[in-house]
């Protein structure tokens, strides 16, 4: 507990002797009378002289404790809030002791006989007072934290943590949030006390450091920007509060700028709560400088076909227009460059970039807080090579970040394919379906299948096919398994289709338990699952995985009921890195894909091979049967040809803050790039190592382009986008905070009056002023009351 003014509690404790000495010198002095017979009048006497005491004591008490009360209010103590109601309990249990204590002497002193019953039950009340306000005080210290309190020029150690994320960016009465964020900043750091350490921290993932001095911070406060790659504010709190709780000077603050919206706040692991809660010495303030009703337009992440394309395939972009508390029509416009070697280039300090792109526009209708979908269907006629692009919301809005999403796309030529297939294994099915000498436009197929026998395994340079299918294959090696595993792992991508040929009875074959299968295969395989009774077919209740892109319109269809399943395969368990694509009716996997290293291996448990009357055995499903036409057999069979194929080695559309990787092949890449980013500038030169380009530095939105020469212009690159949700404005609720700070562990405001009102209540403290004004007037009340009623009587 501190006071404001120490030494008017010291020296008008000495006041209270007043009463005492007044009342000790005005005690009224015996008359004597001489008078026969007063034995009765002397003992009535006696009784009432008691009684006059106690009054004269009661009274007595009551002017020192309105002496107390007065000088205590003119001190002005105060302490934590923390300990507020410890002390007001303190003063409560003393007050009550006080009253106890009296009433004891009253039932063993005054009262004549002693009243032993009553003195009993008073005594037991007063060890109870007395033990709980002793209690009470050791509470109250422990909670006091002892910091500087009434002294408002105290030095200060502060952190001002200021929330640069993109969402800062939104522009409020031709001024951006960040701007008046820097404002509140510099207004917090010019009214700090003398001799105050200042450190000025930021949502960039930075570690805290103090500034030389106030003028630093200012200058620091004036260079902030948005930083896109920006951490949780939970996270710089924890920071932030680590690095004060070292600071040697007795108060601490952190001034936590933000809009307060949901997104920044948004951390899983947070232990902020359980470090404020220790660190009871640290003030913490929010200074609120959002907007409480933003309006704002933005696009969700952009969902490509693929960003590996063959030439002449369509390119395929889908989004989500979200609004919040706009309602207004919206154009929206897909932009792909045409290529020109001779850009990016700089001239003059600019960065000259393609002029020339292929736009289509798109319009929609919104309303307030509602999202629509916007699709583009563009046939892709490029040269081979990557293309860079993006989708924009034609029309300006307060926050622009984020009306424009950027994507990158590699062109290829015809994807190379091999189909091996098990003996008596006809692979029309597959190689009609992704391979047509001519397609129903007339031009060339997608796909150059080359189809051996599962004995010729494996073929020549392996690496120089997009995919390798095994159609129900009937024996391979553990050397062709581990030959499959480092294909996989390289990048390229794997087919299996189980059937009859793997089985031995109804149990998998040796080859394809083995311990090298196991690193290949989704699981291991356990037996034959034969129907025994009512149909059995794929189910559509699972739509999420891109290559079922094109069934979703139609989930809520039977188009697998006339295909039937007889048998299938079963899997024991899954590998952790393997998904189930589709399941059958029974439940059990239909498809399923698993990632190896850098590439994927798609199983499906019942073959696509299988005739309609298989010689001296039972089909094991009817999926292409042409009765009805088996196009969903057909499609799913292509999709997953086009998802396999589609799969870029080199990751081309990432989040701000992931690192880029890029193959490199010596053989046809340049040894040397220059990287022109989106931050302008003169480009960076960039040179691969290991056969492979690392660039880490994407921390801002945009079209990343490489630039490099091999027997001329070499163009490579990639995209960087804000993750989801990264724009979204909505405020966070009280309870939100109070879960992640702590109740009552931090100050809101708005304004700087607020802000200044909250300073004197953290750094003076809780005051007992009111509590103490209040029991001045009850005991000048009580006193009055009573010093009228005892002299009337004793007159």
């Amino acid at each position: 507990m501190s006071l404001a003014h120490g030494l008017i509690l010291g020296l008008g404790s000495l006041l209270v002797g007043i009463p005492i000495l007044l009342h000790l010198l005005m005690q009224p002095k015996p008359k004597h009378f001489a008078f026969p017979a007063l034995r009765f009048v002397r003992q009535m006497h006696r009784t009432n002289q008691r009684s006059l005491q106690l009054r004269h004591w009661l009274l007595l008490a009551l002017r020192c404790l309105l002496i107390l009360a007065l000088v205590a209010a003119f001190a002005r103590p105060s302490t934590s809030s923390a300990a507020f109601g410890d002390w007001l309990s303190v003063g409560g249990g003393g007050l009550l002791s006080l009253l106890t204590g009296l009433l004891l002497l009253y039932a063993l002193v005054w009262s004549k006989p002693a009243n032993i019953p009553l003195a009993m039950v008073v005594g037991a009340v007063f060890a109870l007072t007395i033990s709980y306000t002793g209690y009470m005080v050791v509470a109250a210290f422990s909670k006091d934290t002892g910091r500087i309190l009434a002294d408002q020029q105290a030095p200060v150690a502060v952190v001002l943590l200021v929330d640069s994320s993109p969402r800062m960016a939104y522009r409020f009465e031709n001024q951006r949030i960040l701007d008046v964020a820097t404002q509140q900043g510099r207004w917090i750091v010019n009214q700090l006390p003398p001799g105050s350490r200042v450190s000025v921290l930021t949502t960039n993932g930075d570690q805290p450091f103090y500034s030389v001095d106030v003028s630093a911070a200012r200058r620091r406060l004036e260079t902030l920007d948005i930083h896109h790659a920006s951490t949780s504010l939970p996270a710089a709190m924890s920071s932030a509060v680590d690095f004060i709780s070292e600071s040697e000077l007795e108060r601490k603050e952190i001034y936590v700028v933000t809009d307060l919206t949901q997104p920044a706040w948004l951390d899983a692991d947070s232990r902020l709560a359980e470090q404020l809660a220790e660190q009871t010495d640290i003030d913490v303030y929010l200074v609120d400088v959002g907007v409480e009703q933003p309006a704002n337009l933005s696009l969700a992440p952009l969902e490509l076909s693929a960003t590996s394309l063959a030439s002449r395939s369509d390119l395929e972009i889908e989004t989500r227009v979200v609004s919040q508390n706009v309602d207004q029509s919206v154009v929206v416009k897909l932009k792909l460059e045409k290529p020109d070697l001779s850009r990016p280039r700089r001239v003059d300090g600019q960065t000259l970039l393609p002029e020339d792109h292929i736009t289509r526009p798109g319009s929609l209708e919104l309303g307030k807080n509602q999202s629509a979908a916007v699709s583009f269907s563009l046939p892709v006629d490029l040269p081979e090579g990557i293309h860079h692009g993006w989708v924009e919301i034609d029309a300006g809005d307060s926050l622009s970040i984020d009306d424009r999403r950027y994507f990158t796309i590699e062109i290829q030529p015809q994807w190379n394919v091999l189909v091996a297939h098990g003996p008596d294994v006809d692979p029309a099915n597959l190689v009609e379906a992704i391979d047509p000498q001519v397609n129903d436009n007339g031009e060339i197929g997608l796909f150059d299948c080359d189809v051996i026998t599962t004995d010729q395994m494996p073929p020549p340079e392996l690496e120089q096919y997009r995919v390798i299918f095994l159609l129900n294959p009937d024996q391979i090696s553990d050397s062709l398994w581990a030959l499959l595993e480092r294909y996989v792992s390289g990048g390229g991508n794997l087919a299996i289709f189980l059937g009859h040929q793997a089985a031995s009875g109804n149990e998998p074959k040796p080859d394809f338990r083995s311990a090298a299968a196991a690193n290949v295969l989704p699981g291991s395989l356990l037996r034959i699952w034969r129907r025994s009774e009512g149909d059995l077919s794929i189910q559509m209740d699972q739509m999420a995985h891109p290559a079922l892109k094109r069934f979703r319109p139609l989930a809520s269809l039977s188009v697998w009921q006339p295909f039937s399943v007889f048998r299938h395969w079963e899997f024991e368990g899954l590998d952790s890195n393997s998904q189930v694509v589709l399941r059958f009716s029974n439940g059990m996997p239909a498809v399923i894909e698993r990632r190896v290293g850098d590439g994927k291996v798609i199983c499906m448990t019942t073959p696509i091979t299988e005739p309609t009357r298989p010689e001296g055995r039972t089909t094991w499903n009817h999926l292409f049967i042409s009765v009805p036409e088996p196009w969903p057999a057909w499609m799913l069979v292509t999709e997953i040809s086009k998802y396999l194929a589609s799969a870029s080695r080199d990751q081309l559309n990432l989040q701000v803050g992931q690192t880029a990787v890029l193959q490199n092949d010596a053989d046809r890449h340049p040894l040397q790039y220059r990287l022109f980013s989106p931050r302008g500038g003169e480009p960076e030169r960039i040179r691969p190592s290991k056969n492979t380009i690392r660039y880490g530095f994407t921390d801002m939105p945009g079209n990343y382009r490489l630039k490099g020469e091999l027997d001329g212009p070499v163009l490579r690159g990639f995209s960087v986008n804000l993750p989801a949700g990264a724009t979204d404005l909505q405020r966070i609720e009280s309870e939100q905070l109070n879960a992640l700070l702590g109740d009552d562990r931090y100050q809101l405001g708005r304004d700087r009056e607020e802000i200044r009102r909250q300073q004197g209540a953290t750094r003076m403290g809780q005051e007992f002023y009111p509590i103490l004004a209040l029991m001045l007037g009850l005991f000048l009340a009580l006193e009055t009351i009573m010093a009228n009623r005892f002299y009337r009587k004793a007159a």
